[in-house]
């Protein structure tokens, strides 16, 4: 391999490398920004759920179904 080819070659490598680092970058950025408010919007449904979970488990008619639903086994 002659001095240009290989001035050439390194050259190509720090360039492609450079680029590499860069798409991956701007990846994981992409990927961080779509998956934080995808998530915080499941965050806010769960949280919903479990209010509306735990406001029928209180509720004074679910244990009496629930003895009810035993008996009737």
């Amino acid at each position: 391999m002659g001095r240009y080819e290989m001035v050439f070659a390194i050259v190509f490598v720090v360039m492609f490398a450079a680029m590499f680092k860069h798409w991956l970058e701007y990846r994981q950025n992409r990927d961080t920004r779509a998956g934080d408010s995808g998530s915080e919007e499941r965050l806010n449904r769960l949280e919903e759920r479990i209010v509306v979970l735990e406001r029928i488990v209180t509720d004074r008619g679910y244990e009496l179904r629930q003895e009810l639903s035993k008996l009737e086994d």
